[in-house]
């Protein structure tokens, strides 16, 4: 909920906070009434607007400060996208400075080894955390886990339910799976519905308790804003496993005494797991580190802050306040919905007609019906979108494949390729035309499973998408269409044939030699093309010596196989990859090798796949 601090009266203005969502991304991005709107309130002191920042923004280059904007809430106010607004305007406070007291015991019984509390959603890493649990109580038995996962899942939409809501149903589907019935013996799973319960449908007492009932609470995930669980698991004398690629803005408390940092991989994360149990007493959390974080300290902190700001515009400071339970209303976190002004302007009106003479904490007073029904109309347009979507690539197939049943090509195969962005065209005609060729050339396998999955992790790491790509063995250019569905704009491809609708985009040339530039590239994305070499130590040189220092190079190959008239190089491993590579290899970023017939390789040679940056 857009967070109503203090209230209004003729001689002081009202305080409200925003979150960051609504300022980047919803109704006050969208509309320019409402951002009219709130500059002529903040220009007539009537209202005071904040911003309280909840998620890591370190992809933003700086923050788009505007002139409504009196104050912007973030606990790192040296963070890089703030580098642009002025330290008076930044508030080094968040939602978790305002927690709580939790009434806990002393020397609270650990009954769970692991609490983990999370979201069934890839963001939270839910599924690499299911497989952790595995590797750890495979190793160690008797370890006890706790799950506080609330369920997402809306049971009236099916299976289309997964997509509609963002979930990750491999922990829907894991558990049983992996876990022996003697193992499941040691796991608790909570994970109460949503739509029957509410979005917090565990109490919050009921959660602190787990927590400190727990020698360990574990989050994963990459990137958190502010999140109240580490704190909260600090607060009771909980130590945290989080992963060492987390990106938060309260790493400045989290360090070896009171926190495990594991690796991204399963069998290292574990591993790490196992010792640290092992070696429970070892840590130490001090909770007294925690004092910044709990709402009685930081009360009159922020109350001091938010006063100044009154005076400064010569406004009298009288008023109501509304300072309780800002551990969630900052963050926009109602029982029943989150409310964040993230669709039309209307909405935004229609509760600025009522916040003066609401009750602030009342979620069903201060929110319209058509808020209420939202989230139900949103998911009805979105499946019908999804129908709509269907029913087009109904027809694409039925047009593609019928001429070519003698290529033995399937529907389902197709139905794939329609799920990811290696088609992605606006021209339908263009659309069709690269299926059709890739149809034609037998190809199709290779476009989806090959180049989709490199790029999966690449847009991962290369943030910029202006970058100068060029695209090795790219046949046609569907490559290069794939690039260009996920915001890549700046790509060459080049290969030894390209047919003339395509020349624009490939240039016919051999990789051995680069008709380029030295330093002429930010990426060399090469993949099912390399084991083509005939001279791979000129094929690496070429390929170091167009790259920038410091840029990447991305290479899909099969290995363990008889070398032919094409396949004529196998460098049987990631170590061989990579030492046609070496000294030139600065980071190794990520790499697999998958097996045979499996769902990112149905051929039958092992493919290894990497990414890795070049020193020179």
């Amino acid at each position: 909920m857009s967070c109503i601090i203090k209230q209004r009266t003729s001689k002081s203005p009202g305080i409200i906070i925003f979150t960051h969502g609504e300022v980047l991304h919803g109704a006050i991005h969208k509309s320019d009434k409402i951002k009219k709107c709130l500059i002529e309130n903040t220009r007539d002191k009537q209202w005071i607007y904040g911003v309280h920042v909840q998620a890591d923004c370190s992809s933003i280059k700086e923050w788009p400060i505007e002139e409504w904007q009196k104050f912007i809430m973030w606990p790192d106010i040296n963070a890089g996208f703030l580098s642009n607004v002025p330290k008076e305007k930044l508030l080094d406070m968040a939602c978790i400075n305002f927690m709580p007291d939790m009434r806990l015991p002393d020397q609270p019984v650990k009954k769970w080894d692991i609490c983990i509390v999370s979201r069934p959603s890839s963001i939270k890493r839910i599924k690499e955390t299911v497989l952790i649990v595995k590797k750890v109580i495979s190793a160690r038995p008797e370890t006890k886990v706790v799950f506080i996962v609330p369920d997402y899942r809306n049971i009236s939409e099916g299976l289309k339910t997964y997509k509609l809501n963002n979930i990750d149903k491999s922990y829907f589907d894991l558990p049983l799976q992996l876990f022996s019935s003697k193992e499941l013996n040691n796991i608790s799973f909570l994970s109460s519905s949503i739509h029957s319960f509410g979005l917090f449908p565990v109490s919050n007492d009921l959660t602190n308790d787990l927590i400190s009932q727990s020698k360990f609470l574990m989050l994963l995930s990459h990137r958190e804003g502010t999140p109240r669980c580490l704190i909260e698991a600090l607060m009771a004398g909980t130590p945290c496993i989080v992963s060492k690629s987390l990106k938060t803005g309260i790493l400045n408390v989290l360090h070896k005494k009171n926190s495990i940092f594991v690796d991204d991989d399963i069998q290292l994360a574990s591993d790490s797991i196992i010792d640290a149990l092992k070696n429970y007493h070892q840590f130490e959390v001090k909770k007294e580190e925690m004092n910044g974080f709990k709402s009685a300290n930081s009360l009159n902190r922020f109350k001091g802050y938010l006063s100044n700001i009154i005076s400064s515009l010569g406004r009298e400071v009288e008023g109501e306040w509304y300072l309780d339970d800002l551990s969630f209303r900052l963050a926009g976190h109602g029982k029943k919905y989150n409310f964040q002004f993230s669709e039309d302007a209307e909405e935004f009106f229609n509760w600025e007609k009522k916040i003066q003479n609401s009750d602030p904490y009342d979620e069903d007073l201060v929110w319209t019906k058509k808020r209420r029904n939202y989230i139900k109309e949103k998911k009805n347009y979105l499946l019908n979108k999804s129908n709509q979507t269907k029913n087009f690539m109904k027809r694409v197939a039925k047009k593609i494949l019928g001429p070519l049943k003698s290529y033995k090509v399937k529907k389902k195969l197709f139905l794939r390729l329609s799920k990811t962005r290696m088609i992605f065209n606006p021209n339908k005609e263009i659309l069709y035309r690269n299926i059709e060729r890739n149809l034609e050339h037998r190809g199709l396998d290779n476009a989806i499973i090959h180049s989709h999955r490199m790029l999966e992790q690449l847009i991962k790491i290369a943030k910029d998408k202006t970058i100068k790509i060029l695209s090795v063995g790219t046949c046609n250019a569907l490559e290069i269409y794939a690039f260009k569905g996920y915001g890549y704009d700046n790509i060459i491809g080049i290969d030894l044939v390209a047919q003339k609708k395509d020349t624009e985009m490939i240039k016919v040339m051999d990789m051995h030699n680069l008709k380029f530039k030295d330093n002429f590239f930010d990426l060399i994305f090469c993949s099912g093309t390399f084991q083509c070499s005939y001279d791979p130590k000129k094929l690496v040189k070429e390929f170091i010596r167009t790259v920038k220092n410091g840029g990447m190079i991305c290479i899909t190959v099969p290995v363990n196989f008889e070398p032919t008239e094409v396949y004529r190089l196998d460098v049987q491993s990631l170590d061989g990859l990579h030492a046609l590579f070496s000294p030139h290899i600065k980071e190794k970023i990520w790499s697999e090798t998958l097996p045979p017939h499996t769902e990112y390789n149905p051929h039958r040679h092992n493919i290894i796949r990497s990414i890795f940056t070049i020193v020179k």
